[in-house]
């Protein structure tokens, strides 16, 4: 991959990171609510974190790997980059300020990261297969 593409996708997976870990960490002036609208309201918003983080990870993937071909140790780091990114927003939140870490929350942004895994391992072996591989940054500049 060009120099110059590689450089794109690495800041463009840095400044998401960066959005996901701002969004996740800063202070929320939301009112405490109850109900049942609120609850289900807070379990649809709890279930972004799944395409938040299978995004993040394909980010990652896709800043280091050649997208030419599947590479398990390149899409391993990708996916513990994208799971340690979690963890630590997770753990770094803090009660004083509105937000509180959970279980859920990090066992759902390992969620998206194993569906991310999932998608790019089945995209890369259906695409071989077949004899139509086409690789991701073909499939986006055109």
């Amino acid at each position: 991959m060009p120099t110059s593409k590689r450089t794109l996708w690495v800041i463009t997976s840095i400044l998401y990171a960066a959005a996901l870990v701002y969004f996740s960490l800063r202070p929320t002036t939301a009112p405490v609510e109850t109900g049942t609208m609120v609850i289900i309201r807070r379990w649809l918003f709890n279930l972004l974190h799944v395409p938040a983080y299978a995004v993040l990870t394909l980010l990652f993937y896709c800043a280091i790997a050649r997208l030419n071909e599947l590479h398990w140790g390149q899409l391993t780091i990708a996916c513990v980059l994208a799971v340690i990114i979690g963890v630590v927003t997770e753990v770094l939140q803090d009660p004083k300020y509105g937000r509180y870490p959970g279980v859920l929350d990090g066992f759902l942004n390992m969620l998206g990261c194993a569906l991310a895994v999932w998608g790019i391992t089945c995209t890369r072996l259906f695409g071989r297969r077949h004899g139509k591989f086409e690789s991701l940054t073909e499939k986006v500049t055109n």
